[in-house]
């Protein structure tokens, strides 16, 4: 019962990545489409570096659900 509850927060916290992932490349479309040439690269910049940090953690995220959820799982014997 374990194992089940690990895999599905396993699938949860990659949704929830995605979608943080997705909306945040949504919401800096909009900005370096109405700001100048200097904001537009600090933007694209500064997108590139959150996109960058949050893989980071996306990583390290599913690395720790994925090992508790092997540990977690019973022996097939």
């Amino acid at each position: 019962m374990l194992a089940v509850t690990f895999k599905y927060l396993f699938f949860a916290f990659n949704l929830l990545m995605a979608f943080a992932m997705i909306s945040g490349f949504a919401e800096n479309a909009d900005k370096l489409n109405s700001a100048s040439e200097i904001e537009a690269a600090g933007a694209a910049v500064g997108t590139g570096l959150g996109a960058f940090l949050l893989l980071i953690l996306w990583v390290m995220g599913d690395i720790i659900l994925g090992l508790l959820y092997f540990v977690a799982r019973p022996s097939k014997r």
